[in-house]
């Protein structure tokens, strides 16, 4: 027999490793039939859409494919209550981004068109001139915002005025209302200031607190004038009365001049504390007329000497809290006082507040 070279027996031990590596990678394979790894797949559309399928193979199966098969099956990270609450979230996330909004507009027409929100004036026909009362009589003068005509109502008695009032009406008043008003004063020797805002009656312009202001001091010098009266004179027969937003005139105008009496009918504490409690907060906050009657009280506070201060207030207001007047009064017990009317609602408590203005 021929013995095998070096060569030929290093070919046979060759084909025998690979022989049985093959037998031993075919015995796993039968054994293991299904141990490839499967991959789920969601079906995005048709059907089976929202459903998820766990494919598996091609497998190698004994040296053979196999054809790939598909299973339904509930994939462990779909849950229904999941689904639910993402769609819940997404809803309130769309009802906020409403509201908000919403709020923005109502928030932007606050500070574009808060004039119109404030001040309501209210302008004379021509033919009021011929209208007017024999007792009444036009005050003249001009501000940064033209031309104001204000009103002057001589003392019942005729005479010279013992006693003179500013009269600052509401948001929606005037100046010429003062008239059938007046008599409830009962004062036959007072005379009356009856004020005009910029943009109301007669008067050019429009309204600020600041040109309210100017405004209320331009009548005041056109009477002083008028009447020819010393500066210190007319000031000590001078007080102030304001009803409603008048109240605000009222006071800023003894908050920067003397005056002997200070008498607010249904007064706010401030214009920021009234629109946060006529809308909602921060409607208040966006308010650039900021009338301030709390500060302006306490300007007054610190006047030597100081003139004496009465609020009035009905107990049924139903548009400005009457817990307001308390709220101005509280710091100045001794100075400030209270008179809370009952029964007595916004429009009722001007008549009793006017009532007051003929007692010492």
């Amino acid at each position: 027999m021929t013995t095998p070279s070096a060569a030929d027996r290093l070919l046979i031990a060759g084909a025998g490793a690979v022989s049985r590596i093959g037998a031993r990678r075919a015995a796993q394979a039968v054994a293991r039939p299904r141990a490839a790894s499967s991959r789920q797949r969601l079906v995005s559309r048709g059907p089976w859409k929202g459903r998820a399928l766990f494919f598996h193979g091609p497998e190698l199966i004994a040296g053979e494919k196999t054809r790939p098969t598909y299973t339904q099956r509930r994939p462990k990270n779909l849950d229904t209550a999941n689904v639910k609450s993402s769609s819940t979230r997404r809803n309130k996330l769309s009802i906020g981004l409403s509201v908000l909004f919403i709020l923005g507009l109502v928030g932007l027409a606050i500070v574009l068109f808060q004039g119109r929100l404030i001040y309501y004036p209210y302008r004379y026909a021509p033919v009021v001139w011929q209208q007017l009362p024999l007792n009444f009589e036009p005050l003249r003068y001009r501000t940064s915002q033209g031309a104001q005509v204000s009103f002057y109502r001589r003392p019942a008695s005729g005479g010279e005025p013992l006693r003179i009032w500013l009269m600052c009406h509401g948001q929606g008043n005037y100046a010429l209302e003062w008239a059938d008003l007046l008599p409830q004063v009962g004062d036959q020797d007072a005379g009356f200031i009856l004020l005009d805002y910029p943009g109301y009656g007669f008067c050019e312009g429009s309204c600020t607190p600041g040109r309210i202001l100017a405004a209320s001091e331009g009548a005041v010098e056109a009477l002083r004038l008028k009447l020819g009266l010393p500066a210190d004179r007319f000031a000590a027969r001078l007080g102030v009365f304001g009803y409603s937003l008048g109240t605000a005139p009222a006071l800023h105008y003894a908050a920067k001049h003397p005056v002997r009496r200070v008498v607010v009918a249904a007064p706010f504490t401030s214009l920021v504390d009234m629109g946060n409690a006529m809308y909602f907060w921060p409607c208040g906050q966006l308010l650039w007329q900021r009338f301030d009657n709390r500060a302006r009280l306490a300007e007054i506070a610190h006047q030597n000497p100081r003139p004496s201060v009465l609020i009035v207030h009905g107990d049924h207001d139903e548009d400005i809290p009457v817990t307001m007047s308390g709220k101005l009064a509280a710091p100045y017990p001794g100075w400030v006082e209270l008179n809370v009317v009952a029964g007595a609602d916004h429009g009722t408590v001007l008549i009793a507040a006017l009532r007051m203005l003929g007692k010492p």
